[in-house]
């Protein structure tokens, strides 16, 4: 009985995987709700040509798509801005030169499947 007892407390404060079963571990810590995260995007024109290790899981951009604005530099192989958790499922990127949604990769996606950058500090902004 005394070990049935050890091993629920064990299990209760044992830390747990913060990556949600099928998706995809990344490096980073996790990241607080709408707040924006520095990061630079590997970019092909509009398209998107990396994933994005954020808040402990690996990122991709819905259809891989960035919808630029009049600012965006057509040739431009990075794009620099910020990343922002909208919740478990959701983070959106967005900079003055475009913005796009990004959903957690899973590894029916395949895990390695695109090159990663990680998002970086939290900006600060001001609030």
């Amino acid at each position: 009985m005394t070990l049935l007892v050890a091993a629920v407390i064990v299990a209760a404060v044992w830390p747990r995987s913060h990556t949600p079963a099928g998706q995809c571990r990344g490096t980073t810590g996790s990241a607080a709700r709408r707040q924006p995260y520095a990061v630079v995007l590997r970019t092909d024109t509009d398209r998107v040509v990396s994933a994005v290790d954020f808040d402990g899981r690996l990122w991709r951009a819905v259809g891989d798509r960035v919808a630029l604005s009049g600012l965006a530099q057509r040739s431009a192989t990075s794009l620099s801005g910020a990343l922002t958790l909208v919740n478990t499922q959701e983070a959106a990127f967005s900079s003055a030169a475009g913005y796009a949604t990004f959903r957690p990769v899973t590894r029916a996606d395949g895990c390695t499947a695109l090159p990663v950058v990680a998002s970086g500090a939290r900006v600060q902004t001001g609030r």
